[in-house]
């Protein structure tokens, strides 16, 4: 999905003529800590409620402040998840959004990428979760895949990550189903290290129905 299919005009833009006082009200009112700067349409940089507040004089101007560059922007055509470097490096609670001649078009907010990345990652949906670590060059989707399927299962999500301490891979794998044991078994069986898995454990229930069938025993 392009980013600028979660676009919100709802929120505020501010002027250059804006002062410090007007700006952090905004902010205020809108629970956030970021707002743009915009000027004759076109986007100018973030104000940031930190710089707002080491101003001593609330009746400032927006344009006598040292602003986070309009650099800090996505384009309006780019994959959604181009945004969340931008967010963590500049601990942003909104990201405005251009074209390619700086006009301003408008802004995605934290809610909105949330909302995105539980329907990518697919959240809501039930399956079992195994975490893999492995050398990098180990990795194989169509193995995993083989694998999983002579389980009965297949990978409904599937993530990677390196590990910088330590220059190993980890697998994030989702499964469309919550059994978990007969998967995890055979990953380990081909040498997979399966660091985590979340999920139904069948060797649990074949523990708990041999207690009860041995309770029914005893009570007889």
């Amino acid at each position: 999905m392009l980013i600028q299919n979660l676009i919100n005009n709802s929120y505020p833009q501010l002027n250059i003529d804006d002062t410090v006082q007007r700006a952090l009200l905004l902010m205020t009112e809108y629970r956030v800590q970021h707002l743009p700067l915009v000027n004759n349409g076109i986007y100018l940089g973030i104000v940031s409620e930190d710089a707002l507040l080491d101003e001593a004089d609330e009746h400032t101007h927006l344009k006598a402040l040292e602003l986070l560059p309009n650099t800090i922007a996505v384009l309006k055509d780019a994959f959604v998840l181009n945004i969340l470097p931008l967010m963590q490096q500049h601990s942003l609670t909104i990201v405005p959004i251009i074209d390619a001649e700086k006009n301003y078009l408008g802004l995605v907010d934290e809610t909105a990428i949330i909302a995105w990345m539980n329907s990518f990652y697919n959240t809501k949906q039930p399956g079992a979760i195994i975490v893999l670590e492995m050398d990098p060059y180990q990795f194989s989707f169509s193995e995993l895949s083989r694998l999983t399927e002579t389980n009965n299962a297949t990978i409904k999500q599937l993530n990677t990550q390196i590990n910088e301490a330590n220059g190993m891979m980890l697998v994030y794998i989702k499964l469309n189903t919550n059994e978990v044991s007969d998967v995890v078994a055979t990953y380990q069986r081909f040498n997979y290290d399966v660091i985590q898995y979340f999920g139904e454990d069948k060797f649990d229930y074949r523990l708990q129905e041999n207690l009860g069938n041995l309770l029914s025993y005893l009570n007889m």
